[in-house]
């Protein structure tokens, strides 16, 4: 053999060939480095997890062509089956509720993800069919990591086996690949948690009184603590008041490191009780999926030193709004509405857009808590990019499609809105967008069309944004002619109502006081107040007044709220509710 190729063998042996395919890895991420999947039936409430497998032969066929199929691309599958006849049989279920015993199903599984799998079988004249979706969660916090339908297409056969197969096979490998890159994602960055840290009733201390052996203020002792165990330091601190303290994106590390078991978000709060402990502090920790509360007490007569130690009220930087605390908590049974939030805040390509992503988050908090509807039928894009927000509204016309006109959709976005000058239509802008562009914005003719495509119970629309070119702070947008612009009206059709924050050329406002959008603040604050149950005619309403007003004491400007609906809502959706 020549010389010069033996060389170039040698050469090439010593370099690591890339790891192609469904585990490829890419930054920090250990390579071929796979999760572990259990895959687990979707149930409504009333049906017993236990023993719905053994009712539901389709169910049962597709739970095992899934996990099949995921194992046949090399993922190390938890077999559900035996795994709830092992806990059965144990007496390991502590509870007779059923989300509880799903959970503790899972927390016992081993699996770093869970993959909820529903099957809707469909006959008709012209073939039959099935559709499957697919839904993965990581394990220790339940945030959802991908989502994806599958369909088998329509055959004249009833081989529910066949058709199952047809349908994952359809959905899987991309499937797959977008819940590998979540995973690669938080292995390198994290995944994210929540903190929010409050006062027991009628406790004598604020977050601004100097405790401990530093005799520093508790707010700052906590954000050093926080930034110093938070994984790589990485955390956002979205408020504080002498009274609470939310941090709404702190990253844990994803494997512990030592024992490379899951790291979960209960073990971050113990170790944050042990330090509330050092300070000298009385702690209750409350921990719910990837949400942690605590409560603090110094239960200590009011003469002792670490009451001396209050001093007066102080401003923080970061004061939180009224509407971001307390929020109304009622039972999650909104089981059928399923929400998209889009909150772009920073741009770019364009200047930010102030609190969008604070008006995001807090909706997100009050879909689930108010408004009743479970955590994984909520999806939160912020500073969304257009393949985000196409993939995102690609997912709630399919869950539409799926629910067969039963399910109620609402769509919520804050950013920039912008007009084409020349045709006045009105435009979305993703983070990564060209204002000069519109090809890399999304068209709001083309939202509407899509979500109404498929039957619903109702689409609901809700935009904290202008479509004149102007931009919260009063500016416009870097190609948006000086001169403001008033978009054409938009198509609605099908069940759909829309509340704009602005009407025609004018601009939708900051509350800044508030760290909210105008109309966002004054949004949240009539569901609030109403504990979610007010019509959608008393919503308008009030948004309308409150809005009108506060724009010209705070803004100086006016700000119009308004309301659109299609023709055949015309006379029935002032009664229509989000509850």
């Amino acid at each position: 053999m020549n010389l010069k190729i033996i060389r170039l063998l040698l050469v090439l042996m010593q370099i690591p060939f890339a790891n192609f395919g469904f585990g490829q890895t890419n930054g920090n991420t250990p390579a071929n480095l796979l999760p572990k999947i259990m895959v687990v039936p979707y149930t409504n409430a009333d049906n017993d997890l236990r023993t719905v497998l053994e009712t539901d032969e389709n169910k049962r066929i597709a739970i095992a062509k899934i996990k099949e199929s995921f194992d046949s691309k090399g993922y190390s599958t938890v077999d559900f089956i035996a795994k709830l006849k092992a806990a059965t049989e144990n007496n390991a279920f502590t509870s007779q509720n059923q989300s509880d015993i799903k959970s503790q199903l899972i927390e016992m599984s081993g699996a770093d993800i869970y993959v909820q799998a529903e099957v809707i079988a469909e006959r008709s004249t012209s073939g039959n069919s099935v559709k499957i979706i697919l839904t993965a969660f990581e394990v220790s916090t339940g945030n959802s990591l991908a989502n994806k339908v599958g369909e088998s297409g329509k055959f004249y056969t009833e081989d529910f086996n066949k058709l199952t197969a047809k349908a994952v096979e359809n959905c899987s490998p991309e499937f797959l690949n977008a819940m590998q890159a979540k995973f690669n994602e938080m292995m390198t960055y994290g995944k994210s948690v929540m903190v929010d840290i409050s006062f027991a009733p009628g406790t004598q201390l604020t977050m601004s009184a100097e405790i401990g052996a530093d005799r520093l203020p508790l707010s700052d002792q906590i954000e050093a603590w926080i930034s110093e165990n938070a994984f790589k330091n990485n955390y956002h601190l979205q408020g504080t008041t002498d009274l609470k303290m939310i941090f709404d994106d702190v990253k844990i590390p994803f494997k512990e490191p030592n024992t490379g078991n899951n790291y979960s978000p209960n073990k971050f709060a113990l170790e944050l009780f042990k330090f509330f402990k050092s300070l000298g502090l009385q702690a209750k920790k409350e921990v719910k999926g990837s949400s942690l509360y605590f409560t603090l007490n110094t239960n200590e007569p009011e003469n002792t030193e670490l009451n001396k130690a209050e001093k007066p009220v102080k401003n923080t930087v970061s004061e939180l709004s009224d509407i971001d605390i307390n929020i109304p908590v009622n039972t999650q049974n909104n089981t059928k509405t399923f929400v998209v939030i889009i909150a772009n805040e920073n741009y770019q390509k364009e200047v930010k857009v102030q609190f969008a992503a604070n008006d995001g988050r807090m909706v997100k908090e009050y879909c689930e808590k108010t408004l009743g509807i479970p955590s994984e039928n909520i999806h939160i894009a912020v500073d969304a990019t257009y393949g985000n927000m196409k993939s995102e509204i690609k997912w709630l016309a399919d869950v539409a499609g799926v629910f067969n006109g039963e399910a109620k959709l609402i769509f919520y976005y804050a950013g920039h809105g912008m007009p084409n000058e020349t045709n006045k239509s009105a435009y979305l802008l993703p983070v990564d967008g060209f204002s000069s562009d519109f090809e890399t914005a999304i068209k709001l003719d083309d939202l509407y069309a899509r979500l109404t495509a498929i039957p619903a119970v109702s689409v609901t629309v809700f935009l904290d944004a202008c479509f004149s070119g102007a931009i919260r702070d009063d500016g416009m947008l870097a190609n948006a002619r000086a001169v403001k612009v008033k978009p054409g009206a938009n198509t609605i059709a099908g069940n759909m109502v829309v509340f704009s924050a602005a009407n025609g050329d004018q601009t939708a406002y900051p509350y800044k006081a508030k760290q909210h959008g105008l109309f966002t603040y004054f949004l949240l604050k009539i569901i609030r107040e109403s504990n979610g149950n007010a019509d959608y005619n008393s919503l308008y309403n009030y948004v309308l007044e409150n809005v009108k007003q506060q724009s010209i004491i705070v803004n100086q400007k006016s700000q119009t709220p308004l309301v659109n609906t299609s023709p055949e809502l015309l006379n029935s959706w002032q009664t229509m509710k989000l509850r």
